[in-house]
């Protein structure tokens, strides 16, 4: 994985970071996938506790959000 400088670039300059392999990655497979993001979405802050909306709001832990209730309920294993 590495980065790059896109107002480097635009400026003329050298854009480019140094790669680094993540945990996950196989350094024996040739896993050359491009991935780029365009805005950062930072995750909502706090959570929302059982029997309330999921719609904007992420569940807390153990919670799921109920597709038919939209309300967040606990995980049944």
């Amino acid at each position: 994985m590495t980065a790059i400088s896109l107002d480097d670039l635009a400026a003329g300059g050298d854009g480019s970071f140094p790669a680094f392999w993540l945990p996950f990655q196989d350094y024996t497979a040739h896993n050359h996938i491009a991935q780029w993001v365009e805005m950062i979405v930072k995750p909502p802050t706090g959570c929302a506790p059982a029997g309330a909306s999921c719609v904007s709001q992420m569940c807390c832990d153990g919670l799921g959000c109920d597709q038919a209730t939209k309300t967040c309920q606990p995980i049944i294993f």
